[in-house]
């Protein structure tokens, strides 16, 4: 497995102000594909987004540990 890139609000010119300071949560994420080649999404209902499926990297875990569990909840 290889991190590919680590994506922060100023990679796609969000104009959002830096905080003072802030918790970086690390997650782990993968494009998922079926047998048509379809591309596997999460929703989020409550703030209406689209994600790739996976989460975050708990105390402890490396990447691609968390990417499986994540995958299998």
């Amino acid at each position: 497995m290889k991190i590919f890139k680590t994506i922060r609000d100023s990679d796609i010119g969000s104009l959002a102000v830096e905080p003072n300071s802030f918790l970086e949560r690390k997650a782990s994420r993968a494009i998922v594909f079926d047998e048509g080649n379809k591309v596997a999404l999460f929703h989020s209902t409550n703030k209406h987004y689209h994600k790739l499926p996976g989460g975050g990297v708990e105390e402890g875990e490396d990447f691609e540990t968390a990417l499986r569990r994540e995958l299998l909840e």
